[in-house]
């Protein structure tokens, strides 16, 4: 059976199944069999870790390369002699790694053109990589800035077990994310949106299946039937309302600056 190193400087550190049978003296049928029930029961997909070799007739064999985590998942049943022995081999491992390698320079015309396309090509990925981690930021940025926000308040509000009207909606939304939006501009926004009736008699109660879904409840104050936003409206409203008001005072500030 042929064994390799699996270690890749430029990758992430990884162990093959064939080492893992090799340094614990397994059958390395009986180590493919002992990762795939390990990955499963961990729920990780073992597709990405799968890999082949050459056996020594010549055939093509399966086998896995896995990195530090989910080699430590599958040894972690294993016996303390076997567990040692993957333990050294990673130190074994690392230790390459963290021996610094000098730089072969070209010799020949050829060699430099070729180490060129290579930095080139190293270049572009590193571009690339930076515009990734940038997107990144942002999407992380606006999760703290935005939707985590929102949960909290949404959570607040439950845990208080508060049910509002659209006057207590915008007093809300004044007070914890200093955005002011009047009750006139609110009810529009549910009208608009088919939350709220548009027009007639009971213009501005809500739509009745908004009701139903428990999103709006009525009560009845000094006789008179009022309808109030309910917890669970709050959770799903409150974030669809800052988002539409963010996006008209961009809108309208583009505007301006245009004008």
């Amino acid at each position: 059976m042929n064994t390799m190193n699996t270690m890749n400087t430029n990758q992430e550190q990884t162990i093959s199944s064939l080492e893992i049978a090799q340094v614990t003296g397994k059958l390395h049928k009986n180590v493919m069999r002992d990762i795939k029930t390990t990955l499963e029961e961990a729920e990780i997909g073992g597709l990405s870790f799968e890999r082949t070799y050459t056996d020594s007739q010549g055939k093509q064999r399966p086998c896995y390369h896995l990195p530090r985590f989910e080699c430590d998942l599958v040894v972690s049943g294993y016996s303390v002699p076997y567990r040692a022995s993957i333990i050294k081999k990673w130190y074994e491992l690392e230790a390459q790694i963290a021996q610094p390698q000098q730089p072969v320079l070209p010799q020949t015309y050829k060699e430099a053109l070729i180490a060129l396309v290579d930095a080139e090509e190293e270049r572009e990925q590193l571009t690339i990589s930076l515009a990734v981690s940038d997107t990144k930021v942002k999407h992380l940025e606006y999760v703290q800035d935005k939707i985590l926000p929102d949960a909290i308040l949404a959570n607040t509000l439950l845990a208080k077990n508060i049910d509002t009207t659209i006057k207590g909606l915008s007093k809300t939304l004044s007070e914890n994310y200093g955005k002011y939006i009047g009750p006139v501009k609110l009810n529009k926004y549910l009208r608009d949106e088919g939350y709220l009736i548009t027009s007639g008699t009971y213009k501005n109660y809500p739509i009745q299946r908004f009701v139903n879904q428990g999103l709006f409840v009525y009560k009845y104050n000094t006789g008179t039937q009022v309808a109030f936003i309910t917890r669970k409206g709050l959770q799903k409203l409150i974030p669809l309302i800052l988002e539409h008001f963010d996006r008209t005072d961009t809108l309208v500030a583009q505007l301006t600056q245009v004008a």
